[in-house]
């Protein structure tokens, strides 16, 4: 299992994802109501104990964990050592 099918079957499990509704790397966690602030604490840890980073409070934004996508980028930047939005 990819990380990106690893962090699909944790949002599946969480939340109820609706059947009209296709997640991808690119759905929309927030537009969707898949990710609630409650899911988002959830989702912080399970990030931080699969992939062996930490989240600082300030990385919790909106650009970092509305996708898939945006999840897997913020990880790398992470792993790499510099969390700022929009760095590969």
């Amino acid at each position: 299992m990819n990380d990106a099918e690893k962090i699909i079957a944790f949002i599946s499990d969480m939340a109820e994802v609706p059947e009209d509704i296709q997640l991808s790397t690119d759905t929309s966690l927030f537009n969707n109501k898949l990710l609630d602030s409650m899911y988002l604490v959830a989702m912080i840890a399970f990030l931080e104990e699969t992939f062996k980073i930490q989240v600082k409070p300030m990385d919790i934004v909106y650009e970092n964990f509305d996708t898939i996508n945006n999840i897997l980028a913020y990880i790398k930047r992470q792993q790499m050592g510099t969390a700022v939005p929009g760095l590969t």
